[in-house]
């Protein structure tokens, strides 16, 4: 289903899901009709809490060997131009959730930008193995984007990550020590976990209220490609979205 229609659009054979995907991307009117020929339809102003909303952020080249780079694909919309660096930055967070032991991949800094929807794909490297205790590659550790803006954090994007072996003889019978050149590092996709802050996007604002959404979004447009230099030596590719929007569709 689309959700970039003009507003007051109606959407017929709809469910709660569309109807919450479509909030949650920021469609400012609609109607939904659902199966049961049940009427929902919701108004929120086109100013949101933020000024930045992250849109989607795709896993490129994953399940990965532990020693790959770690690769994003991050998707966002600019509600208002914006005169300083937003800084993108990818932490690993081991299984005690200790702060000490937590890695900073890398961080990148776009800026300024102007409104409107932009991509770009953000290369880090992978956690170092040699600082990684054994319990981090048998048991859920956590990836997290954190998306800051005048050294404020504004939005914390979070990914399950786990290690498996591949080879049937080692599924069945582990070794005490993890081979680490066996295992398959996987960042699970299916339950992101994004949590919003309020900020003040200047000096003169009031900041807003927190909120904590599992989006399951994803937009599928044409972009032409910029390059943006960055405070790292990450892979960033910076696309503006041509004046004409173009549908959103809701995945799983």
């Amino acid at each position: 289903m689309n959700f970039m229609a003009p507003a007051g659009e109606q959407y017929k054979n709809a469910t709660v899901k569309d109807a919450i995907a479509a909030f949650q991307i920021g469609e400012t009117c609609a109607q939904f009709v659902m199966s049961n020929n049940f009427i929902f339809e919701f108004y929120q102003e086109k100013t949101m809490c933020s000024r930045i909303n992250v849109v989607c952020v795709q896993l490129l080249e994953n399940p990965a060997n532990p020693s790959d780079p770690i690769k994003l694909e991050i998707t966002f919309e600019i509600f208002e131009n914006i005169k300083e660096d937003v800084e993108w930055e990818l932490v690993f967070v081991g299984t005690d959730g200790r702060e000490e032991h937590d890695q900073v991949l890398d961080s990148v800094l776009i800026g300024p930008i102007q409104e409107g929807r932009h991509k770009f794909i953000f290369e880090a490297p992978p956690p170092q193995i040699q600082n990684l205790r054994p319990e981090d590659f048998m048991d859920v550790t956590l990836l997290l984007l954190k998306c800051k803006y005048r050294e404020q954090l504004f939005m914390k994007i979070g990914w399950f990550v786990t290690h498996t072996y591949t080879d049937p003889e080692l599924i069945e019978n582990p070794p005490s020590q993890p081979a680490i050149e066996k295992l398959k590092r996987t960042i699970v996709s299916e339950d992101v976990r994004v949590t919003s802050y309020p900020i003040k996007w200047d000096e003169e604002q009031q900041s807003e209220t927190s909120t904590e959404v599992e989006p399951n979004a994803e937009m599928s447009y044409g972009m032409a490609s910029i390059e943006l230099a960055s405070n790292s030596n990450s892979q960033q590719t910076m696309s503006q979205q041509d004046q004409q929007q173009t549908p959103m569709a809701a995945v799983n």
